[in-house]
């Protein structure tokens, strides 16, 4: 995340990465698919969920996610601790 006025790196968003496959981002919402250890992720950053009231305790899960033959077969591990 980056102070706009004076082009300062505030605080990196996506941390210990090895590689990133995709971003897509709206006005609320950044996707990111990206990869840790040799383990796809699916990144969902939802910068509306405080503003709304949803407590810190029901934000964000990183959830490993297994590809095979370029077909997802799910949701293989959550890890709580973002």
């Amino acid at each position: 995340m980056w102070n706009m006025k004076t082009g300062e790196c505030i605080k990196d968003l996506l941390t210990d990465l090895t590689g990133v496959w995709q971003v897509k981002f709206d006005e609320r919402r950044c996707v990111a698919a990206v990869q840790r250890d040799n383990l796809t992720y699916v990144e969902v950053l939802d910068f509306g969920a405080s503003r709304d009231g949803i407590p810190a305790s029901d934000r964000g899960s990183r959830k490993l996610v297994s590809f095979d033959d370029h077909r997802s077969s799910g949701i293989v591990e959550e890890d709580e601790d973002l």
